[in-house]
């Protein structure tokens, strides 16, 4: 019985283990996709602030 016991708890540490090595590879693998996330955003508003320029030119050549 204690044998088991012992198995039982070496198992559940490795187990333990295993999972902590998973979480900090989402973490990291979490980490490497922010960037090209953020560079997709200031893409998107660098258009935007040029459409808006673009507008703003048009408008002001109107008046």
């Amino acid at each position: 019985m204690e044998g088991i016991k012992l198995d039982l708890t070496i198992l559940e540490s490795r187990m333990l283990a295993a999972v902590s090595e998973n979480e900090h590879e989402s973490d990291i693998i979490s980490l490497r996709v922010k960037p090209v996330d953020m560079e997709a955003v200031v893409h998107n508003q660098d258009e935007i602030i040029s459409r808006l320029s673009e507008e703003n030119l048009s408008f002001s050549q109107g008046y």
